[in-house]
């Protein structure tokens, strides 16, 4: 029987080499080549939509994976500049937008006095021949509340208060980096008198 050439697949994390010898089929099984970090970051970039560095993707997968950020979290905050890229240190930094917080809590406050305002005016105004329309009325305009809102928490304060998330467990990690390399180095004295 003639033994055919082995056959080398890529399977992303390893390779599996397939060959024939005499009816028989051989798999070995061997690592294949780290990846790229372009292609850590275009696989960054597919699972959460966010572009950015090594510094900050490293950084971003470490509060998913230790802090229980989501994906998706991380990328509304990414996406609405809430967090960015610090350019000096090329770490992860929040950008603390008042702007932002001032535009969402305002729009909210506003839309809150217009839903109640028109609720009141509805109920003072009630007259008998448009009493059959006043629930239609109401609920969508319950909808259109509830709606705005949503809007403005969205688009505004969650960014924001991820961020602010974000800033807390960075700050925690650093801190008990900064202990346990304290720790180490009183050891080590320890160690050498």
């Amino acid at each position: 029987m003639r033994e055919e050439q082995p056959s080398l697949v890529n399977m992303g994390h390893c390779a599996i080499q397939v060959g024939r010898a005499d009816g028989d089929v051989t798999i070995v099984q061997m690592p294949a080549s780290p990846p790229t970090e372009s292609e850590l970051q275009a696989r960054f970039e597919r699972a959460t939509g966010i572009r950015c560095g090594r510094a900050v993707r490293e950084r971003m997968e470490h509060l998913m994976e230790n802090h229980g950020f989501t994906s998706w979290e991380l990328s509304r905050a990414w996406k609405a500049s809430a967090l960015v890229s610090d350019r000096q240190t090329a770490q992860l930094r929040r950008d603390f937008g008042r702007l932002d917080l001032l535009m969402g809590w305002t729009g909210m406050a506003m839309a809150t006095l217009y839903f109640l305002a028109g609720m009141l005016e509805s109920v003072l105004l009630l007259r008998d021949a448009l009493f059959m329309y006043m629930p239609i009325a109401a609920a969508l305009g319950c909808l259109l509340y509830v709606g705005t809102l949503g809007f403005f928490f969205y688009v505004f304060i969650w960014p924001q208060h991820t961020a602010k998330r974000v800033t807390v467990a960075l700050q925690s990690a650093e801190a008990i980096n900064q202990k346990a390399a304290m720790t180490a180095a009183e050891d080590s004295t320890r160690g050498e008198s």
